[in-house]
């Protein structure tokens, strides 16, 4: 037996250690488990859902241990986080940053060498520099953290090559234990977590289902985003997290709800912000009980902000563990909350322009969720990861019977063109369907036609958006040349 979990509570560091620095009487099982790994040098990859104390993990052995605790993380705003937290807590902790200045580095390798800090964040990057390197070999590394562990798969094959090198890191400087840790990872996954950083090292997996019984998952097929997104805002509860696939996407959700719901509740996040842009949406984020957020999937990795109550994709993400991982931000005080995935037929299309194999075969299996509509959303997402739900369905779309299989406005579009084949160009439908026409439309008389105006509770550009995705998808298209030239009409297979 493992004389760490043997221990009684009165002799237990570990049961000590909770209680004096984070005021905690007990820890889940797992993390008990993780937690004396680490204290018996024995390397793991740890898989806990969003909210289950991952960083307690490492930051308890951090103060039972000597030496320095190496957290790697993807990204400053997360340093920050957590830095934060641990000077609430008045726990010595430092960051290696590629913008500090020459004081700045020097007393914090003092503090270290000193050993007034043991716990210090870093990003891959800064770990490549051969001065710290030349540092760290001076250094007593008693346990490196790799935190978000799944951006290895995620980025370190693309935009984030450092990722990559982090094994050679392990392999220079030797630390007495390593541990990665993620919230969300399939077999396909952690066999290339393994192979990137531990290298044939002999290395633990401890996994705890991912499941969040408290989250509602609904899949909405939409051919106008802006319309559905803007409806939903008005009924769903907040705050809530919209995630978009690009910064420019980000952007234009922000600015179209500000302006359709008329609210100044609304702020935009992605990498291209500057670091204080970014800390001022992150602060207000924070404390705000009603807002708005629309980003990428750069924010939200360790950011603990427990009351989101809805987190909608307007964009299908990469990997059903990027989505467990963005649809797990809500709900993480254990209240009800929703998961609402977006898609439309350019979603679909989406992954012939993935040239990375594996990249497109991930994206391939979460397109399998989505056009799922004879089982459980929480089942099906979680036998793509190799998990059993454990739990009886807290009320998915399918559970509760509420799922959609039409897109809205789809049939009245089609039925109008099928109509009226080759007689109006995209402008003019535009214009019809809406009910509101201009002179040069009104005088071919169209408002005598069926279907004028069906569409009339929509704004213009939603009726554009969906205009645009049937004409993407084939079921409508425009003669290019000939006799009907530009008149819009039904594609083969819409007769």
């Amino acid at each position: 037996m493992n004389p760490h979990l043997s221990l009684q509570p009165s002799s237990d560091p570990i049961t000590c250690a909770a209680r004096k620095y984070f005021s905690i009487s007990y820890l889940y099982p797992i993390q008990r488990y993780a937690v004396a790994n680490i204290l018996d040098n024995i390397n793991q990859i740890v898989v806990l859902p969003t909210g289950s104390g991952k960083s307690l993990c490492f930051q308890l052995p951090a103060l039972i241990l000597p030496g320095v605790t190496l957290v790697i993380l993807p990204l400053l705003s997360l340093m920050k986080d957590q830095m934060r937290r641990l000077d609430e807590r008045s726990i010595g902790n430092g960051c290696i940053r590629g913008d500090q200045t020459d004081e700045e580095r020097s007393l914090l390798v003092k503090q270290i060498l000193d050993g007034s800090i043991n716990i210090v964040f870093i990003t891959p990057e800064s770990l490549q520099s051969e001065k710290l390197s030349s540092f760290f070999s001076r250094v007593d590394i008693r346990h490196l953290v790799i935190d978000e562990a799944h951006c290895v798969t995620e980025w370190g094959d693309t935009f984030r090559p450092a990722y990559l090198r982090i094994g050679q890191f392990i392999k220079n400087q030797g630390p007495k234990v390593v541990t990665a840790f993620t919230a969300t990872a399939s077999g396909p996954v952690i066999n290339r977590i393994k192979e990137a950083l531990f290298d044939g090292l002999p290395v633990s997996t401890l996994i705890e289902n991912p499941d969040r019984p408290n989250i509602h998952y609904h899949v909405i097929p939409v051919l106008s985003k802006s319309r559905v997104v803007t409806k939903l805002l008005e009924t769903v509860e907040h705050p809530v997290i919209i995630y978009t696939r690009s910064r420019k996407r980000t952007e234009y959700y922000a600015h179209l709800v500000r302006r359709r719901l008329d609210t100044d509740h609304v702020f935009f996040y992605h990498a291209g912000l500057y670091r204080d842009e970014r800390k001022e949406v992150e602060d207000w984020f924070m404390q705000s009980g009603d807002g708005v957020l629309t980003a990428t999937s750069a924010f939200g990795l360790g950011i603990d902000k427990p009351d989101i109550r809805t987190v909608i994709h307007a964009d299908i993400p990469y990997s059903t563990e990027a989505y467990l991982q963005e649809s797990g931000r809500a709900g993480r005080d254990g209240k009800e909350s929703c998961a609402l995935l977006l898609y439309s037929y350019e979603d679909i299309h989406f992954a012939y322009k993935l040239s990375d194999e594996i990249q497109k075969a991930r994206y391939e299996k979460l397109l399998s969720y989505v056009r799922e509509n004879k089982r459980c959303r929480r089942e099906y997402l979680l036998s793509l990861l190799g998990y059993e739900l454990e739990n009886r369905c807290a009320g998915c779309d399918f559970c509760s019977n509420r799922m959609i299989n039409e897109k809205e406005g789809e049939e009245k579009i089609m039925s109008f063109i099928r109509k009226h084949k080759r007689r109006v160009s995209k402008r003019e439908l535009i214009q019809i369907l809406h009910g509101k026409p201009s002179y040069d439309v009104m005088k071919n008389n169209f408002d005598r036609y069926g279907g004028f105006g069906m569409l009339d509770d929509w704004q213009k550009e939603d009726i554009e958006e969906g205009i645009d995705s049937l004409l993407f998808s084939r079921k409508l298209v425009v003669p290019q040349k000939g006799f009907w030239k530009y008149k819009i009409t039904t594609g083969k297979n819409n007769e």
